[in-house]
């Protein structure tokens, strides 16, 4: 879990998901005990153990919020997935958001830069947000990643990632001096 957390935090300060946030976002953090996260492919559903995130929301502009997700591939509960994504050589499939999306009706295309085996493709994840109170926001997200182009251990046809997850409101630290 150490090696994700970390891995998570670099993938944020890289991609500059947690860089001073635009007037109006919120900073959130991956509720890590209530996210599910699956991926079904070749028949197969999987869902990672352990997940780590963080997203700047904007309310106002939902469609201009980032996105950055760690999944360890070797939580997956599925022997098949775990071996599709050879994950003893490849244990971090990583999700940042590389662009605005496009507003629609019942949710954002929100384009994204999707990671699996080192190799990263661009993948348009459709998104909706709820707000479930003032401190937490709720993300799903669904989206499709072509096997071949990950390499996947043999695996034909499409994969479909779905992402169910609350982001948890955090307070801005105060900048050292």
């Amino acid at each position: 879990m150490r090696r994700l957390v970390i891995a998570a935090s670099l993938v944020l300060i890289a991609t500059g998901a947690v860089a001073q946030p635009k007037a109006g976002t919120s900073t959130m953090q991956l509720d890590t005990d209530h996210a599910v996260v699956t991926v079904t492919l070749g028949g197969a559903k999987g869902r990672f153990a352990l997940v780590a995130g963080a997203m700047q929301y904007d309310p106002a502009k939902p469609e201009q919020s980032t996105i950055a997700l760690s999944l360890d591939t070797t939580s997956l509960d599925a022997d098949s997935a775990r071996s599709a994504f050879d994950s003893k050589n490849f244990p971090e499939m990583r999700i940042i958001t590389v662009a605005p999306g496009n507003p629609g009706s019942g949710g954002e295309a929100l384009p994204t830069q999707v990671t699996v085996r080192e190799i990263t493709r661009p993948v348009v994840l459709h998104v909706s947000f709820k707000s479930a109170s003032s401190q937490v926001i709720a993300l799903h997200a669904e989206g499709i990643l072509k096997s071949g182009d990950y390499k996947l251990g043999g695996k034909g046809g499409d994969i479909a990632l779905v992402i169910d997850a609350p982001f948890i409101r955090v307070s801005p630290t105060t900048p050292l001096p």
